[in-house]
């Protein structure tokens, strides 16, 4: 629509037809270089800032917004931590699956191997890891009992430290489930209020930028108009100059 009425406002400019298009042919030849020079300057200008209002209004659209809010930069460095146990397990995953191919290896190798992959699978370990290894444990100690390996009398205080474990590690892995789950909840409102805002600064801008586009192309259209007029005006004077001359003949 903005382009529509800018070709609307300078459509003179394009048909013979017009009065000051008319009237502009038939200035002396020194005054329609100097016009066509000064035209196009003009012209450039005016498109000029027409272009750029509305290359950086697309240039807005298109840009990705890399601003993260504080929920969200909370919740990438919890993602970011377990991506990092993840690399850790699968890397000790393929120091045990080296150990377990690998003919060449001396059982020393080996050995020292497999503590770098214990180390690894330890620094890898998740919350829920930890809670199932505690559990194992549990079952373990349940079993020697049933087996008669153990006598309950023999491991209390180990099942109930065990116990104690589990209990103190659900209530955390509970804790922090709520925590990201707020925070989830807040992000979502962050990222409104932020999508908010600069809708609302788009929309404060977008007229600014129109009415500097509009205001160019005005002074455009009338400074090509007064040009057009004074020319004619100029023209007019000269004829009668020339026809004076010849009546005084």
């Amino acid at each position: 629509m903005q382009t529509q009425r800018i070709d609307e406002k300078l459509s003179f400019l394009h048909t013979d037809a017009h009065p000051a298009r008319q009237t502009a042919r038939q200035t002396t030849g020194q005054t329609a270089g100097q016009n066509a020079k000064a035209a196009p300057t003009i012209l450039s200008r005016a498109a000029e800032v027409y272009i750029s209002a509305k290359g950086r209004e697309l240039s807005a659209m298109d840009a990705p917004d890399d601003r993260l809010t504080p929920a969200e930069t909370a919740l990438a460095a919890e993602q970011n931590e377990l991506d990092e146990k993840r690399a850790k397990k699968d890397e000790a995953a393929a120091i045990e699956q080296r150990i377990a191919t690998d003919e060449k290896l001396t059982d020393d190798d080996k050995a020292l191997l497999q503590k770098e992959a214990d180390k690894l699978k330890r620094a890898g370990m998740t919350d829920e890891d930890k809670l199932s290894t505690l559990y194992k444990e549990k079952y373990q100690l349940e079993k020697q009992i049933t087996d008669g390996t153990l006598t309950a009398g023999e491991i209390v205080n180990t099942m109930r430290a065990k116990d104690e474990s589990i209990a103190n590690l659900q209530n955390i892995i509970k804790e922090k489930a709520e925590h990201t789950d707020a925070l989830r909840r807040q992000s979502v409102q962050e990222r409104a209020d932020l999508d908010a805002a600069t809708a609302k600064e788009k929309e404060n801008a977008a007229p600014k930028e129109d009415n500097a586009a509009a205001n160019a192309v005005t002074s455009l259209t009338a400074a090509l108009t007064k040009k057009a007029l004074e020319d004619a005006e100029s023209k007019d004077k000269v004829d009668a100059g020339h026809k004076d001359a010849a009546r005084s003949e």
